[in-house]
């Protein structure tokens, strides 16, 4: 289905700020001024950028923010989530996107 990348994107930053604002996390989006059309499931690419945004929150330290921005680099659109946090350890980079990979939390 035809849409606007961008409409998705708030969508999903609606929904993320409404449910983390007590993590005292601050989320910022960075917004092409001109449409993102693209052709794919509005619902779909939702649930993709929440589930981003949610893992950002979830390990920013309180007091940090995360930006999300939906940009065109040249005849493609862009969707870049970016925290403040500590990040992803360098030996669990390489079985990130395995099938059933998990991060273990400490705690």
């Amino acid at each position: 289905m035809p849409l606007d990348l961008r409409e998705p994107v708030r969508s999903a930053i609606d929904a993320v700020v409404t449910t983390r604002a007590k993590a005292g996390v601050r989320v910022v989006a960075a917004l092409a001024e001109e449409p993102l059309p693209l052709l794919g499931d509005p619902a779909r690419l939702e649930q993709v950028v929440t589930n981003l945004l949610n893992n950002a929150v979830r390990h920013s330290p309180a007091g940090t923010k995360v930006v999300v921005a939906a940009q065109r680099v040249g005849t493609r659109a862009h969707v870049t989530v970016t925290d403040e946090g500590e990040g992803i350890a360098a030996d669990r980079l390489q079985t990130m996107f395995e099938l059933f990979s998990r991060t273990r939390e400490a705690g």
